[in-house]
């Protein structure tokens, strides 16, 4: 319906994380039947890809039920021989000083609610990373091979 309108009205295409050039990539909106973003359908996307990926969680809710207090959710938790817990980062949400602090406080329950898989540690990646498939195959390969993406990772 709103396709229709701004085609009628002659709007402009919404504003999204699609870099110039990227009209070939699709998105569904969805990640293992559960409502997803650009950067989160283009993460999963490049685990699907990777042969070292044996399976992935998308957005698991740990600490509580889904919604109620104390609940955490964990964006992706892949496996690849060990567990690695991702959380993707919008850099519009994440930015300021204080938002990075409630994000250690959550990363701080989910790590313990995760502590009995021995879980690498979390990873929080800025969606400016993830832009584009190449750039996940970077992200991933990264984070598979040891490194950790924090709240003040530049790159």
């Amino acid at each position: 319906m709103f396709e229709a309108a701004r085609m009628h009205f002659e709007l402009p295409n919404p504003p999204s994380l699609r870099p110039a050039g990227s009209e070939e990539e699709a998105f569904t909106g969805q990640v293992q039947g559960k409502k997803a973003s650009d950067i989160e359908e283009r993460f999963a996307r490049g685990l699907q890809r990777d042969s070292r990926v044996e399976s992935f969680r998308f957005r698991m809710v740990k600490g509580a039920l889904p919604g109620t207090f104390g609940s955490v959710e964990l964006d992706f938790y892949i496996r690849a021989g060990a567990w690695y817990p991702v959380q993707l980062d919008g850099d519009w949400i994440h930015k300021s000083a204080s938002a990075r602090a409630q994000d250690r406080m959550q990363d701080e329950k989910l790590w313990q609610a995760l502590s009995y898989d021995n879980p690498q540690p979390i990873s929080r990646v800025r969606g400016t990373l993830v832009l584009t498939p190449e750039a996940v195959t970077r992200v991933i390969n990264q984070i598979l091979t040891g490194r950790v993406f924090t709240s003040d990772t530049v790159a």
